[in-house]
């Protein structure tokens, strides 16, 4: 925290390959929290369950952490915020909360949290992330125009529609290459006009592959593997669904 209280908008905070046990808060600008090989970051300080970093400004980097227990490791509000290689294990809640525009969350793990990275805002991308044995949901995206391409999500042990792998709310989705496997619920769930989901990878899910609700969306050359319900469910007008295997 102390590092954070002397800094100025744009700095760089490099932390050494130690662990931490910290709640920090910041609202400088532009700030970047870089670990090195080995710096771990721990949400709990004695009995109590805390965000380990709690953000209000735009153009935040984080990178290189490992994060452990605790609330909601990430809690970042702002516009432009970049997280990227780092692992985040053992949250109660949402391992990342963004909440701003033109986020991007990138060559991320996520392991045994409530739910993976939650982004509120447009223009969101969520790229080469692993999220496995979620007790909520995988991926979760609220606005426009998310991306959310070539990520790996398997064992989300929730059971509802909304409860799913990757979760997208929004018109002009993109859902691109992703692997979604041995989920409790439903692989994707869209809720939005103009999506494109293209190109993933269904297996043993508890529920439907695709839950597409909107209009003039598109819905190809996907593969599903024993899925026990519905392969593709579209709810709207417009919609293709073309070159998939079932």
């Amino acid at each position: 925290q102390e590092a954070v209280n002397n800094a100025q908008e744009g700095d760089t905070i490099l932390v050494s390959a130690v662990e931490y046990f910290e709640n920090v808060e910041s609202s400088v600008p532009g700030l970047q929290f870089i670990g090195k090989r080995g710096a771990r970051w721990d949400g709990n300080i004695g009995q109590s369950e805390g965000d380990c970093l709690n953000s209000e400004a735009d153009g935040i980097l984080v990178q290189g952490f490992t994060f452990r227990n605790g609330r909601t490791h990430l809690r970042l509000y702002g516009n432009g915020i970049l997280i990227q290689r780092c692992t985040f294990q053992g949250g109660s809640s949402d391992a990342i909360y963004i909440g701003g525009d033109g986020a991007i969350v990138q060559r991320c793990v996520f392991q045994a949290n409530d739910s993976g990275p939650y982004i509120s805002g447009d223009g969101a991308l969520v790229q080469n992330v692993v999220c496995s044995w979620q007790s909520d949901e995988g991926i979760h995206v609220d606005g426009a125009d998310a991306q959310v391409l070539r990520n790996r999500v398997s064992y989300v042990s929730g059971d509802g529609d909304e409860e799913t792998g990757i979760y997208v709310n929004g018109s002009g989705a993109v859902i691109e290459g992703n692997s979604i496997s041995n989920n409790g619920g439903t692989g994707v769930y869209v809720n939005g006009d103009g999506a494109l989901v293209d190109g993933n990878r269904f297996r043993r899910n508890d529920s439907n592959g695709i839950n597409l609700y909107g209009n003039d969306g598109q819905v190809l050359s996907n593969r599903f593997q024993f899925t026990d319900g519905t392969g593709v469910y579209v709810s709207g007008d417009g919609n293709l669904v073309s070159e998939n295997t079932l």
